[in-house]
C-alpha cells in the first residue's frame, strides 16, 4: 500500500503545478484558516534563484520595475548563473556597469541582501498577478 504524501513540501509541489490564479485562490483559503502556514508556503513556493527560469521578455519586465540599488544588493549573494541571466537581459552598458558595481561593492549584511531579494520577489509576484510573468521552480 502506498503511503500518503503530506507536509509543506508536498503542498508546495502541488501548488507549483497550478496556474497562478488557482494557486492564489488556494493560498487565500489556507490563509483564512492559518495565516502563518500560508505565509510559510508562499515564502517557500519560489526562491530568488528561481528567477533564472524567466524568459528574456519576463526578465526584462521585472528589471524595468526593480530599482538598480535593490538589484545590486540582491545579486550580492546570487549564483553566478542567476547573475548571468540578468546580465544577458540588460544592455551591454548596463550589464557592464552592474558587473563593475558588484566587483567594487563593500561587504553587506546578509539581512540587507535577503531584504533586497525579498523585495524583488514581491515585485515578481505582483507582475505574475498582472499576467506579465510566470514564476516556476528551477
Amino acid at each position: 500500500m502506498r503511503k500518503p504524501v503530506v507536509g509543506i513540501p508536498s503542498v508546495i509541489e502541488m501548488l507549483q503545478l497550478l496556474d497562478p490564479a488557482a494557486r492564489k485562490k488556494i493560498l487565500f483559503n489556507i490563509a483564512q484558516q492559518d495565516p502563518g502556514l500560508a505565509k510559510k508556503i508562499e515564502a517557500d513556493l519560489f526562491s530568488f534563484e528561481d528567477l533564472s527560469c524567466l524568459t528574456p521578455m519576463m526578465t526584462q519586465a521585472l528589471l524595468r520595475e526593480v530599482a538598480q540599488p535593490t538589484l545590486l544588493l540582491a545579486l550580492r549573494k546570487a549564483s553566478q548563473s542567476l547573475k548571468e541571466h540578468f546580465f544577458a537581459n540588460m544592455s551591454q552598458r548596463a550589464a557592464a556597469l552592474l558587473r563593475d558595481d558588484l566587483a567594487a561593492q563593500t561587504p553587506k549584511r546578509l539581512a540587507d541582501v535577503t531584504a533586497a531579494q525579498d523585495e524583488i520577489m514581491s515585485i515578481a509576484k505582483k507582475l505574475e498577478g498582472e499576467g506579465k510573468l510566470l514564476l516556476k521552480k528551477s
